[in-house]
């Protein structure tokens, strides 16, 4: 029964590895209908691919980072599309920085409060209807932003599919408010730069594209990356609003002998420069919900195999030293008698020892102590001979000799 269930065990284990090996090793193509990421590696309805193949038709410069912001990083413009995980205060902290010497950010920013925004002073409200629900919010496709007058926009007709806009001149709520409100009264702290300008303004003249200034450099920033998705690109004028910003952002660095690329932001998407299997599996099994339940289930078994006791493989054996035969501890004894001179002492306490071992005491000394019929005996016929030389008598025979004839009494004596 015990290694019915140690081979149970071992198999689930195995089965857990091999599951987690199955779900992060190489796949098909992947189904990129749902996956909610603007990236420009993914051609599904919501991700960015068609932007990036028009700029680079464009032959602008574009290039994809998957590294952290990086306030030295080289000079051109920055496409921050929606990030699917917030930055960090100092990388948001490093890429203002990059940006105030001169490079440009080409942002859409993401609904909520993440630290980009609230630096930036920039927050979106929803433009659904107050009446919808829940799942008509979610299939809600936006209003139409009418251009402003601007270099940029000329030619421009309304962009539609804008489901969120900038606020502008909005009162700060009540800082103990909930929800859009409290994120609001987070970014009014931090107040928009003066000289901002919208070039596409949806219903109530709210804000759907901003242009201002940050430093030497500028931020071109977007309040919903929506009409910038492969399924929306078609639609409007926004592809063409993007480039010409894009091409602005490379021009700038025109002095330069290679102007700056526009580099696609990828890392807080998800796609990482240090990748491979192992932060592969570290990132499925700490980040998804299936890598977690198979990771607890690995340590659970482990811990069953542990506490079980079962080893995992052939024992180590040990290299114990060579140990010394009876015979070889009875010489090195006898040895250190002789060399001190205590052979009569020797003698005596084996034939005491016999004694014991026989059960009888001896009487009169011990030479007549000494039991046994040597003509009835072979090993008794030895032991008197040795005995008799006296001192002379070499103590590993007369020893030799004595359990010899302890082992024949025992033999035949019932009491033994």
């Amino acid at each position: 029964m015990a290694e019915r269930r140690r081979r149970l065990a071992v198999g689930v284990l195995v089965a857990s590895l091999l599951g987690l090996v199955l779900l992060v090793g190489p796949h098909a193509e992947p189904d990129e209908t749902d996956d909610p990421r603007r990236s420009s590696f993914l051609s599904g309805p919501q991700g960015s691919r068609a932007l990036y193949l028009t700029l680079e038709t464009l032959d602008l410069p574009v290039e994809r980072q998957l590294t952290p912001w990086q306030a030295d990083a080289p000079g051109g413009g920055l496409v921050v599309l929606a990030p699917s995980r917030p930055p960090t205060q100092d990388q948001v902290e490093a890429l203002l920085e990059w940006i105030r010497t001169g490079s440009t950010l080409l942002l859409a920013t993401a609904p909520g409060t993440d630290p980009l925004s609230r630096e930036l002073g920039l927050s979106v409200t929803s433009t659904a209807p107050d009446h919808l629900g829940p799942l008509e919010r979610v299939r809600w496709e936006g209003v139409e932003a009418s251009p402003e007058p601007h270099p940029w926009t000329d030619g421009v007709d309304a962009v539609p599919g804008f489901r969120y806009l900038y606020r502008e001149g909005d009162p700060a709520p009540d800082p103990d408010a909930t929800g859009e409100a409290r994120n609001h009264a987070e970014i009014s702290r931090h107040p928009a730069p003066a000289d901002r300008q919208a070039l596409l303004r949806g219903p109530e003249g709210r804000p759907a594209l901003l242009t201002f200034r940050l430093g030497a450099g500028r931020v071109v920033a977007w309040s919903d990356a929506a009409p910038l998705e492969n399924r929306r690109l078609r639609e409007g004028a926004a592809a063409l609003l993007f480039a010409r910003a894009a091409m602005e952002a490379a021009e700038a660095d025109a002095s330069e002998p290679r102007p700056g690329a526009l580099r696609f932001d990828e890392y807080h998407h998800g796609y990482r420069e240090e990748g491979g299997l192992a932060v592969a599996i570290r990132d499925f099994a700490l980040q998804t919900g299936v890598g977690r339940w198979l990771l607890q289930v690995a340590v659970a078994v482990l811990a069953l195999l542990l506490l079980a006791g079962h080893r995992l493989g052939e024992p180590v054996r040990r290299t114990d030293g060579r140990r010394r035969s009876p015979l070889e501890h009875v010489e090195a004894l006898a040895g250190a008698y002789r060399k001190a001179d205590a052979r009569h002492t020797a003698r005596t306490l084996l034939l005491a020892g016999m004694n014991r071992r026989l059960g009888r005491r001896a009487e009169g000394g011990p030479d007549r102590g000494l039991p046994g019929d040597p003509e009835h005996s072979e090993a008794a016929h030895r032991m008197h001979n040795e005995w008799k030389r006296g001192d002379e008598a070499d103590l590993v025979a007369l020893s030799s000799a004595i359990d010899d004839y302890v082992a024949e009494v025992r033999g035949w004596n019932p009491k033994t």
